[in-house]
């Protein structure tokens, strides 16, 4: 025995009708756009300033390594451990340089 298709009536449901897909996006409301606005700004500069991090981080590294290259230590031996150290631990190694010979360089003149 063939049944015959449900009749397709738009937004007619009876009392104990399910709807078939529940989506509930609702852009086009004042509330849910400017949510959704705020996130997609946040999300974007959130992406900004890790970018600006990693630029400053990097740059900052770079510039320790041409002072260490550049500067005249007691030892030739202390200028290559520098190097490895810069190399090795990046910016961890260059803030640790920072720390023990820019700023010592700086307090002794």
């Amino acid at each position: 025995m063939i049944y015959p298709p449900p009749k397709l009536t738009a937004g007619v449901r009876g009392k104990n009708d399910k709807p078939q897909h529940s989506i509930n996006v609702s852009l086009g409301s004042k509330k849910g756009g400017v949510m959704a606005l705020f996130g997609i700004l946040a999300v974007i500069l959130f992406v900004l300033l890790i970018a600006a991090l990693v630029i400053f981080t990097i740059a900052f590294w770079i510039c320790m390594i041409i002072d260490c290259v550049k500067r005249e230590f007691r030892q030739p031996n202390e200028k290559i451990v520098w190097i490895l150290v810069l190399i090795f631990l990046h910016f961890l190694g260059a803030l640790i340089y920072w720390g023990v010979v820019k700023k010592s360089s700086s307090v002794s003149k």
